[in-house]
């Protein structure tokens, strides 16, 4: 099975969905995406000391993420630390 991520879009429409009451497997079903899949955007998404979930607020959230995750692991100031060990060893 593909993955793909929940487009902005959808996350207007997951908003639009829970301010009508729906359920995440009602949403699910009206995105055609499984019922877990909408429970992890809501448990990623609702925090942060919001009252509701808010596409525009959980697409910043997803966009930072996936920005973060794209990042060198290890800074270049380690980098340099490294190469200097190296030298003095070799």
């Amino acid at each position: 099975m593909q993955y793909s991520y929940i487009s902005k879009e959808e996350r207007r429409i997951i908003e639009e969905l829970m301010q009508a009451g729906s359920s995440n497997k009602k949403i699910a079903e009206e995105l055609g995406r499984s019922a877990s899949t909408i429970g992890r955007e809501l448990k990623r998404n609702y925090g942060y000391g919001a009252r509701h979930y808010e596409h525009e607020r959980a697409q910043k959230l997803a966009n930072k993420r996936r920005k973060e995750s794209k990042g060198p692991k290890i800074s270049e100031r380690t980098w340099q630390k490294v190469f200097e060990l190296f030298k003095k060893w070799t």
